[in-house]
């Protein structure tokens, strides 16, 4: 499918403008925007209607929208038309997969609250964000990693205390003894879900663990254990898988991917929250 707009999208990124070829005409208070039963809906019926149960979500988009472009231009980073057409492409393609037979792909966008206008906002601030938080990824800062839980009911110190001998006696088994990971995470008696995902847990930033567990993770290879350490009221070892800065492609793809969701939606926040925003929308009987 053709974007017709893609000629007026630079433009468009600078004046925070929605290229006019995604948006209807308005109409004239006179027109017809539909019949029932042979009687006329005229705009002018419709008019304020829109305003009072659209407005508010139509503003927060363009709020947003706005506080991500003025982020770009700080970090200077910014989106090419090709880039644009390809992810709409992409996305129309996705979308016609479930227009029901019949139905206009136009008035299927509006019944999901995804017209083109909105479709375009959120394209073009989504590959904003990803650019942005791009900037600070570093593969070296995250490992992939599996563990076994030595848990405990209340926390107690008598608890802990035994908790964190049955995790030594797991990991000399490991380290000493050389066993097989599955058959020591068996032993402990872990929950169906994580004996058959082999205790898998993925990617992690290094950041993440405890001072002294942190420092050990950056000096292990791959295949090589923690020392037992209490996470919350459990103890845990746990198993390096991959390591960022050697991880094959697909890990690496991977590992962007969820660095990419969690730093989008904590950079949302921080705009927001940083912004000064006031809402000027009219209130009934104003």
């Amino acid at each position: 499918m053709i974007f017709p707009a893609l000629l007026s999208i630079a433009a468009a990124l600078q004046g925070g403008q929605i290229p006019p070829a995604l948006l209807p005409p308005v109409p004239a208070p006179t027109a017809v925007m539909a019949t029932v039963n042979g009687k006329p809906i005229l705009a002018s019926d419709i008019d304020k209607l829109m305003w009072d149960q659209f407005a508010y979500q139509a503003t927060n988009d363009v709020i947003l929208f706005r506080l991500i472009q003025a982020r770009a231009a700080t970090d200077k980073v910014s989106v090419t038309p090709a880039e644009i057409q390809a992810t709409f492409d992409k996305q129309i393609a996705d979308i016609k997969t479930k227009v029901p037979a019949g139905q206009e792909m136009d008035t299927f966008l509006r019944q999901q609250g995804f017209p083109k206008s909105r479709l375009y906002l959120h394209i073009v601030a989504d590959l904003l964000l990803t650019k942005i938080v791009d900037l600070k990824f570093k593969p070296s800062d995250y490992v992939s990693i599996s563990a076994i839980t030595i848990p405990t009911k209340t926390g107690s110190v008598d608890e802990l205390h035994d908790a964190t001998g049955k995790a030594q006696d797991v990991y000399n088994r490991l380290t000493k003894n050389n066993e097989d990971w599955d058959k020591v995470l068996a032993s402990t008696n872990p929950p169906p879900q994580v004996l058959q995902n082999h205790g898998v847990y993925g990617w992690v930033q290094v950041d993440a663990f405890p001072p002294l567990t942190k420092a050990e993770v950056k000096t292990l290879k791959v295949h090589q254990f923690t020392k037992p350490v209490q996470i919350q009221n459990n103890i845990q070892i746990f198993r390096i898988d991959a390591i960022g800065s050697d991880a094959n492609v697909t890990g690496l793809e991977d590992l962007k991917k969820k660095y990419e969701d969690n730093a989008k939606r904590t950079l949302v926040g921080e705009l927001q929250k940083d912004a000064k925003i006031e809402f000027k929308l009219g209130k009934p009987g104003k």
